[in-house]
C-alpha cells in the first residue's frame, strides 16, 4: 500500500513514528523504511539504533537500509498523484461549476471549517501519539538527542513547543515517583532533567514550559493536578526564572 501510494501522508507519517521509536522488531524497521524515503531525522535515529545494537543481525539489517538507494517512490507518485488530480480537477470544475453556484455560501463554508477541523484534530492526535512516543522512549534508554532532533525538526513554531511541553508534563503528572531532591535518575524528574537541558541547549524557550502547564491545567479543568507534583514542578520554573503567566500559581503554594 506504501509503494502504491495508497496511504494518506499524515497516516506515513503515524506509523513511521511509532515504528522507529520501538526497539524490539527491527525487520519492521527495515520492512517499512524501504519502500518510503527515511528523513533526515529518522535517519539518525536509526544510525543510533545501529550504534547501541548487539545483535549483529539487526546491525547488518539496518545498515542495509541506511545505505539502500531510495527510490522515491513515495514523493514521485504523490506528484505523479497530484498531476493527474489536477488534470481532473480542471475537467471537473468546468462540468460542476452550474452546480457549486447553486450551493449556498453558508453551507461551503460550513462544509471547508468542518474540513478544517477534521484536519487539524487528526494532525493534533498524530503529534501527541509521535511525542508521547518520544518521551517514553527518552524514559526507557535515556537517549536525549533524539528529543533534540525531534523538537528541532517537528516543533518549529511556541504554540507546538508550548504543546510538546505539555505532552511532557502529562507523562510527569502521572508517574509515581517524587523525589524532592531532585535526583534525575527518578523517573519524574528525568522530565525535568530533560526540559532543564533543552532550555539550556536552546532547543525550547522558558515560557514553553510555563503555557505548556497552562495548556495542561485548561484540558484538565475536571480533574485536579496532584499538590506534590504541581509544587515540584513550580519549584523548578521558580529556580529556573519561569514565574511569568504562573503567578497565581506561585501564590497559591506560598512560592512567591
Amino acid at each position: 500500500m506504501v509503494a502504491e501510494n495508497l496511504l494518506n501522508k499524515q497516516i506515513i507519517k503515524l506509523v513511521s513514528s511509532i515504528i522507529i521509536n520501538q526497539d524490539y522488531h527491527n525487520c519492521d524497521i527495515y520492512n517499512w523504511y524501504i519502500n518510503i524515503n527515511i528523513s533526515n531525522s529518522d535517519k539518525k535515529r536509526i544510525e543510533i539504533k545501529i550504534n547501541n545494537s548487539n545483535n549483529l543481525r539487526n546491525t547488518i539489517l539496518l545498515k542495509n537500509l541506511i545505505n539502500y538507494p531510495q527510490t522515491n517512490i513515495f514523493i514521485k507518485n504523490d506528484k505523479n498523484n497530484k498531476n493527474s488530480k489536477s488534470d481532473k480537477n480542471d475537467k471537473s470544475d468546468k462540468n460542476d461549476k452550474s452546480d457549486k453556484n447553486d450551493k449556498s455560501d453558508k453551507n461551503n463554508k460550513n462544509d471547508k471549517s468542518d474540513k478544517s477541523d477534521k484536519i487539524k484534530k487528526f494532525n493534533n492526535d498524530i503529534f501527541n501519539i509521535e511525542s508521547k512516543n518520544i518521551y517514553e522512549e527518552y524514559l526507557y534508554l535515556g537517549l536525549i538527542e533524539e528529543i533534540e532532533l525531534y523538537v528541532n525538526d517537528e516543533c518549529k513554531n511556541a504554540n507546538i513547543k508550548n504543546c510538546f511541553c505539555k505532552n511532557g508534563l502529562e507523562i510527569f503528572f502521572s508517574n509515581n515517583i517524587i523525589n524532592k531532591n531532585y535526583d534525575k535518575t527518578a523517573e519524574n524528574n528525568k522530565i525535568l532533567y530533560l526540559f532543564n537541558h533543552l532550555i539550556n541547549k536552546k532547543f525550547l524557550y522558558k515560557s514553553n514550559l510555563s503555557r505548556g502547564l497552562l495548556y495542561l491545567i485548561k484540558e484538565n479543568k475536571k480533574k485536579k493536578l496532584d499538590d506534590a507534583r504541581l509544587i515540584l514542578f513550580l519549584k523548578f520554573l521558580k529556580k529556573n526564572g519561569i514565574t511569568k503567566g504562573v503567578e497565581y500559581l506561585m501564590k497559591k503554594y506560598n512560592l512567591l
